[in-house]
């Protein structure tokens, strides 16, 4: 089977220790907070990107489940992951040492090899296309939508056309507590912690979706 309840407790125990982590840092030790723990190439951030890189793999093998556009449909899906796990970490520059071309230094606000944080006519991309908006659209689909689906046949018919896994109703509570703990901690690099938990939620919905019929498996109880 590809869902695998003991799969799901190990995400539920990572999410539990970044918990505890996150609340000991922003506390206890709220200077190494900033500095290391959710610090630009520390383990809050390589975290983040390993999950998204996870999510992504998900949606490819459930890719190879359904037939037709589905297929392709989550192909696209994996992609799209795929690269926010490369702009994590603007694509390995760090760590392979790449140095950014004259384009980046001159248009990216940190003069780094990535998208989001591009600066067109003046504005920060990651300050709304990649903040706000898209924080928004996954807060939307990790608190909204799996509390629509069971009730609205709409909703359910039209996230089911477009292969879409729908998160369990647990995910929701889960979610917008991790949305205040988050704002609550007045603290640079914050929503650092927001991404890295919006990941670790996403990999549970992809590896045991609400909807397994609709990529033709069901779920293992065990």
């Amino acid at each position: 089977m590809f869902y695998s309840h003991n799969l799901r407790l190990i995400f539920l125990l990572l999410l539990f220790i970044l918990t505890i982590s996150t609340w000991y840092f922003a506390v206890l030790r709220p200077l190494a907070f900033s500095r290391y723990f959710a610090a630009e190439d520390h383990l809050v951030e390589y975290s983040t990107a390993i999950l998204l890189a996870l999510a992504s793999v998900s949606l490819a093998a459930l890719s190879r489940r359904v037939v037709g556009y589905k297929s392709w449909l989550l192909v696209f899906y994996a992609l799209a992951f795929m690269i926010a796990a490369g702009e994590e970490v603007s694509w390995g520059q760090r760590i392979f040492g790449i140095k950014s071309n004259e384009f980046f230094l001159k248009n990216n606000f940190q003069g780094e090899i990535n998208i989001h944080n591009l600066v067109v006519g003046g504005e920060q991309l990651v300050e709304f296309w990649f903040g706000t908006l898209l924080s928004a659209t996954i807060l939307a689909y990790l608190v909204v939508i799996p509390l629509l689906y069971p009730i609205s046949p709409f909703v359910r018919g039209a996230l089911d056309f477009l292969a879409v896994p729908v998160a369990e109703r647990w995910v929701a509570p889960v979610a917008v507590v991790w949305s205040g703990f988050v704002g609550w901690i007045d603290l640079p690099r914050n929503w650092e912690i927001y991404e890295c938990v919006f990941a670790i939620l996403i990999c549970t919905v992809f590896l045991g979706p609400k909807n397994p019929e609709t990529f033709n498996f069901e779920k293992a109880l065990q």
